[in-house]
This record gives structure tokens, C-alpha cells and sequence, in this order.
């Protein structure tokens, strides 16, 4: 990690996105409590939440097109500063209408999805191929982190200052992020004229289908996205009804899930040199299925906690090799658009596994859930085993 991080153009590029990840973060916190008040509804909640996953799952690839048709860094510096704008806005005028504040979320959440694509393909210009593995890692650590320390604070800060004055905190944050992202050299645009903008659009998603190993890793990966979200439907119900230990008792599962994700992404990129993406990215989807399905056939409050955990970290073990083999199997003039194809990919399937997760439960039962899903992943790395994705890149 040191390697990587000794290059100074990437180090800015990390410590922008601890920022701006701390500020998302505060940001949620903020939003959920600002709406539940104004409201006392928790549908009003899933509104919100729905409208961002609508933009991720329809608006990922045409952002993602769009993108590549500019001067990267100029495009991501100026999409901090919006946020920044549309942030202050929320204090400022959203507040007095439950309608403005969602047409604010709405729009600011557009900006953020600009920002998977937009990293994605900024990432390979700052390192050298031998680091990829290891840029992402710390990129994917970095998000993890956010979650596991900078939510509970977050959580103190809103109760202390209240939502309406950590708006204004957030919206420093982009301020800051733009700032430093200055500092980056110009990433001129990959993608120049020629075609209809909605052929272009659809060229994302045409190369995946016709990439052998894109394909192959990409279906894996929905159906992971689909049976894995599971973990963020049922934790609640088996934390309260299965294992009784109530609501803390979900915080401290949750909590090891992400402390999982941030040492997973620290530890992968030391197993990728070792055994090489492929095998690391089929061994970890066979384990982190296992992991869930361990929760529904060992039902002990302590063995769900070591499971979660272990899901976090092979859940990294999946999708930091998936980034770098994307970055690596991606021709550069394409790689914005894949991403964004690959963000619509996945948040059609953890839309559905999140709607399809509750309903087979209360069918079914939450442990037979768990056990289900589960074994579905680990029969995904059992498959990527036995086809050794042979035509992927060893590095």
C-alpha cells in the first residue's frame, strides 16, 4: 500500500475521497433524520432511498457516456462543486418542501453516480498496472471505513448540531474535495464524436456481452448483488426475532460486517500477487456464500457476528479484483461507459434482491433464506472454479 501511496498525484486522489466519503456519509445520517422528522414516516424514508436507486439503475450508462466525453478531472472537480451548491440549497430552501428536498436528493444523487465511472477511469491514469490491484483496494478500504468509523460519528455530530447545521458541514466537504482535485493533471476525454449518443450508450453494455470473461464475470457478480443483498434485508429480522439481541445486537453484525470489507480490501491485493485475480475472485465467492449460508444453519449470535465478518472481507475479495479486471480487460476509450454499465448491472439486482429478499422470508422463514442464497453464490464460485476463467489476465 505504501507503493501506491507514494505516488503523489494518486495520494490526493485518496485523501479527496476519504473526504468526500466521510461527507456522503454525514450527508445520509443527516438526510434519513431531517425526512423522518419532518415526516415521522418510514416510507418517506424509502422514498428517498428509491429514488436514488432508481438513477443507479437507469442513469448509470448514460451519465457514464456522457462522462467519457470530457476532460475528466475538470468534470469531477466541477461535479463536487454542484454537490456542494445543491447541498447548501437543502438547509437554504429544500426544507420547507418535502417535494424540493426530494428533487434536490434526486438530482444530487445524479452527480454522485457521475462519480463510480468517473473514478474508475481516473484510477488507471494516476498508477501503473502492477498497482491497480492495490489503488483499489485502498479506494474500496476507504469507502468501508467511512461506514464502519465515520457513521457513528456522524450519527453524534447530527444529534449534537442537528441535521439542518451538518448540511453545511457536507457541503464544505465537496468544496475541499474540489480543491484538492485541481491538483490532478488534465485526463483529456476517450471518447471524441462519431455515432449517435444512444449507440454509444449501448456500446457499454454490447462489449460486456461480447467480452468472454466480462461476461462471464459480470453474470457472477448479479447474481451475488441478487442472493447476497439478502445480508442487508434480513439482518434486522434475524438480529431482533431469530437471535434476540435486539437492535444492538444488529449494530454490532452490522459493524463487523464492515470492519470485514475494510481488512478484506487491505488483504486482497496481497492475495491477488500471490495466487492471481482469477482464483482469488472464484475463491471468494465461493466463501463469502458459504459465510451466508452458515448463518442460517448455525442460528448463534457469535457465529453470525464471525460470518458477517468473514462476508465483509470476501466480499472485498470479489470486487476489488472485478475493478482492476475491468480497468485491465477495458480499451481505455471505454471504460467510463462499461462502468456505468456495470453500476446499472448491479443495481437492477440488488433492487430485485432486495424486493424478492423479504417476501421469500416471510414465506419461507429467514434461516431457510440465508441457507438458500448462500448456497446459490457459493455454486457461483464452484462454477468460476471449474472454468478457471482461463482467458483472464494473470495480472
Amino acid at each position: 500500500m505504501r507503493e501506491v501511496l507514494a505516488i503523489p498525484a494518486f495520494r490526493r486522489f485518496f485523501i479527496a475521497s476519504l473526504i468526500t466519503l466521510a461527507g456522503d456519509q454525514l450527508h445520509r445520517i443527516a438526510l434519513f433524520v431531517l425526512v423522518y422528522q419532518k415526516t415521522g414516516s418510514t416510507a418517506s424514508v424509502a422514498a428517498v432511498l428509491s429514488a436514488q436507486l432508481v438513477v443507479d439503475v437507469f442513469l448509470s450508462p448514460l451519465l457514464a457516456t456522457w462522462a467519457e466525453r470530457k476532460e475528466r478531472r475538470g468534470l469531477y472537480v466541477a461535479s463536487q462543486l454542484i454537490q456542494g451548491f445543491l447541498v447548501l440549497l437543502i438547509p437554504l430552501w429544500g426544507v420547507q418542501s418535502l417535494y424540493r428536498l426530494w428533487g434536490l436528493v434526486f438530482v444530487i444523487h445524479v452527480f454522485q453516480k457521475l462519480e463510480y465511472p468517473l473514478i474508475a477511469a481516473i484510477t488507471p491514469e494516476l498508477v501503473p498496472q502492477s498497482l491497480l490491484d492495490e489503488a483499489n483496494g485502498l479506494l474500496a478500504s476507504a469507502q468501508r471505513f467511512a461506514e464502519v468509523a465515520v457513521v457513528g460519528l456522524a450519527g453524534l455530530l447530527v444529534a449534537a448540531i442537528g441535521p439542518i447545521f451538518a448540511f453545511y458541514l457536507d457541503a464544505l466537504s465537496f468544496f475541499v474535495t474540489a480543491l484538492l482535485l485541481q491538483g490532478l493533471p488534465r485526463m483529456e476525454p476517450s471518447l471524441r464524436g462519431g455515432g449517435s449518443y444512444w449507440a454509444q450508450v449501448k456500446e457499454g453494455f454490447r462489449f460486456i456481452y461480447q467480452h468472454p470473461v466480462l461476461r462471464r464475470v459480470l453474470g457472477a457478480l448479479f447474481i451475488a448483488a441478487l442472493l447476497g443483498s439478502v445480508e442487508n434485508v434480513l439482518g434486522v429480522a434475524l438480529a431482533v426475532s431469530v437471535l434476540k439481541v435486539g437492535s444492538a445486537g444488529y449494530g454490532v453484525i452490522e459493524m463487523a460486517l464492515a470492519l470485514g470489507a475494510v481488512l478484506g480490501a487491505v488483504w486482497v491485493p496481497r492475495w491477488t500477487r500471490k495466487l492471481g485475480r482469477e482464483r482469488v475472485f472464484a475463491y471468494s465467492f465461493l466463501f463469502f456464500g458459504l459465510g451466508i449460508a452458515s448463518v442460517g444453519l448455525i442460528p448463534f449470535f457469535l457465529w453470525a457476528v464471525a460470518a458477517y465478518f468473514l462476508s465483509g472481507v470476501f466480499n472485498q475479495g470479489f470486487l476489488v479484483p472485478l475493478r482492476s479486471i475491468l480497468q485491465v480487460e477495458t480499451p481505455k476509450h471505454l471504460v467510463t461507459r462499461v462502468f456505468g454499465a456495470v453500476g446499472s448491472i448491479s443495481g437492477t439486482a440488488v433492487l430485485i434482491g432486495i424486493m424478492g429478499g423479504g417476501v421469500v422470508a416471510d414465506r419461507i422463514g429467514v434461516l431457510p433464506t440465508y441457507v438458500l442464497a448462500g448456497a446459490g453464490v457459493a455454486l457461483v464460485g464452484v462454477y468460476l472454479l471449474l472454468t478457471a476463467l482461463r482467458s483472464l489476465s494473470p495480472r
